[in-house]
């Protein structure tokens, strides 16, 4: 997901530095060279299978038994289906090293929907010192997968056939990492899924979830997330894709216990998450009537924060403002909009410190300029609960404590 270069991933296996594809060999799955090829292969894998051609049918496919038994039938099949998603895999195995936002020492993974374990095995080899259980519902690609691990000496893995029904009910909460990839399609799996999660982090603990997104699945998520009291790590989830899409594929979804809630309502939740993907690194910059155009769409919105700043030429204002899962920055002077910028919503503790940090730059080196900061109820709740995922909110209280 990140647009910086890719860092060179790689695990050792067996003494050797290991990268994503390399290991993806080891287990016997190939890059197809050609589509003619693909359509070959996966054509010989379905051959008779007539109850998994039944499931792609009526798209009953994700989180079915029935569908993955038979794709995993035999290892030959298996690696088939692996060989498949070949080139999404080897991107799932290479985030955990370019998406910011994985603990870096985790002591206890879980892989929901993990199949053959092939992402679990690698976090497994990644942090050899940390369990990994991989959980799915159909017997046949866990127990290839145990095989696969078995051959390549990964001791620090366990395969445990459960349903994320099953999975809530145990509310074992042992998991300082939990990953979801492409384990759900569907509202009914949007729950499900959300209701284990709950069921196996702990307090302190993080999911990380990725999919193809679609805004009705996404709002399913997080309405069931708020009600479980999971909330969205904003300062890591963000979308990426192309503007008006009515889904996106390469977005990862960051959740914590408690983290604090920015939107009012999932139905806001799921605006931010789209509009990250429309607006990441390219917000709307706004001036002048261009300004007070877009600040009209923002009045009755949440104001978290108004920065006063007194200064020799008069008074200048800053704005933070939220509505629909928006957020904007008005930056103003003798009652004139002079800039700003229109971004997600989730970006708001962000743009919150940045704006403290910056205004107490101004302070120190124009000791003359007094600042006054006027703050919502709901931002400061949402500091104190923001403490645990990050170092500098405190240092953000003190400071924006020191313009009262």
């Amino acid at each position: 997901m990140s647009e910086k270069s890719k860092k060179s991933s790689f695990v050792m296996l067996k003494g050797k530095r290991t990268s994503p594809a390399e290991f993806l060999h080891k287990l016997g799955a190939r890059r197809f060279t050609s589509k003619k090829a693909l359509e070959r292969e996966a054509d010989r894998q379905m051959d008779g299978q007539d109850d998994a051609i039944q499931c792609l049918k009526d798209g009953d496919y994700f989180s079915n038994p029935v569908f993955y038994n038979s794709q995993f039938r035999t290892e030959e099949m298996g690696l088939i289906s692996i060989s498949e998603d070949f080139d999404r895999l080897v991107e799932c195995m290479h985030d955990f090293d370019d998406v910011p936002g994985f603990p870096l020492e985790p002591k206890s993974i879980a892989d929901l929907g993990g199949c053959s374990g092939h992402i679990g095995m690698w976090l497994a080899l990644k942090h050899p010192t940390a369990l990994v259980t991989i959980y799915d519902c159909a017997e046949m690609p866990l127990k290839i997968g145990a095989e696969w691990a078995k051959k390549l000496g990964i001791t620090n893995v366990v395969f445990e056939k459960a349903d994320y029904k099953s999975i809530a009910r145990s509310n074992k909460r042992n998991a300082d990492l939990v990953i979801a990839y492409y384990a759900f399609n569907d509202g009914d799996g949007a729950k499900e899924i959300a209701d284990a999660i709950q069921g196996l982090l702990i307090p302190t603990g993080i999911a990380v979830v990725q999919t193809r997104w679609e805004y009705k699945i996404v709002q399913y998520f997080l309405e069931e997330t708020r009600i479980l009291g999971l909330g969205v790590d904003w300062k890591f989830t963000y979308a990426t894709g192309k503007e008006n899409c009515p889904s996106v594929e390469n977005a990862h979804l960051f959740l914590r216990r408690g983290a604090p809630a920015i939107n009012n309502t999932a139905s806001e939740d799921t605006q931010a998450f789209f509009a990250s993907a429309e607006f990441h690194r390219r917000p709307i910059r706004i001036t002048g009537l261009c300004g007070e155009s877009f600040a009209e769409l923002f009045i009755g919105g949440k104001e978290w924060l108004t920065l006063i700043c007194e200064h020799d030429h008069g008074t200048s204002t800053l704005k933070i403002i939220t509505k629909a899962g928006l957020l904007i920055v008005l930056e103003s002077g003798d009652g004139r909009i002079t800039g700003g910028f229109i971004q997600s919503s989730g970006i708001l503790m962000e743009c919150v410190m940045h704006k403290a940090m910056d205004m107490r730059s101004t302070v120190e080196e124009y000791p003359s300029v007094k600042v006054k900061a006027c703050i919502s109820i709901d931002l400061s709740s949402a500091l104190v609960a923001a403490v645990a995922y990050d170092s500098r909110i405190n240092e953000v209280r003190d400071i924006l404590a020191s313009f009262k």
